[in-house]
């Protein structure tokens, strides 16, 4: 079975909250993450291959949200789990990110903040890496019937 590297990107304009979330990445022993306090940076960085996105909602520029990113990571690959983290948290706007397909939404200002982000980041990591896994015996799956097609149709009579 192949090794299953998960990838994380994260987008905060706030240095102390990407230090925050830094720390809490690194204490789950996970390595291949980028943190960006710039959107255009963060856009740069999606990829197809990006599997868990944690977007605060305000990002410090005018006429450009967290929604706005999220919409554009969905865009890249639906299959990204994307988290909410804002302290922003008007009904409006957190009905705004489910009809716009966010994982999860995160109060950064609520009790827990940090446990809830813990098991969210984790629980798309766990979605990811169970989406690969997938992927990778459909594949075995889909070479080995290719194979066989091939031997059989080897063996029939020119």
């Amino acid at each position: 079975m192949e090794t299953v590297n998960i990838a994380i990107l994260g987008l905060d304009d706030d240095p102390d909250d990407l230090i925050f979330l830094e720390n809490v990445i690194k204490k789950e022993s996970i390595t291949n993450f980028k943190l960006f306090l710039k959107a255009e940076r963060f856009i740069e960085g999606l990829s197809d291959d990006i599997h868990v996105c944690i977007v605060d909602h305000n990002l410090g520029i005018e006429g450009i949200t967290g929604l706005d990113i999220l919409r554009k990571i969905k865009a890249k690959n639906v299959e990204s789990f994307v988290i909410a983290y804002t302290g922003n948290k008007q009904p409006n706007l957190i009905i705004d990110y489910i009809n716009s397909q966010v994982n999860r939404f995160v109060d950064k200002n609520a009790d827990h903040a940090l446990q809830h982000l813990k098991e969210f980041i984790l629980d798309g990591i766990a979605q990811a890496t169970k989406r690969i896994d997938e992927e990778i015996k459909l594949n075995s799956f889909s070479n080995f019937i290719n194979a066989e097609r091939e031997r059989v149709h080897d063996q029939l009579p020119d």
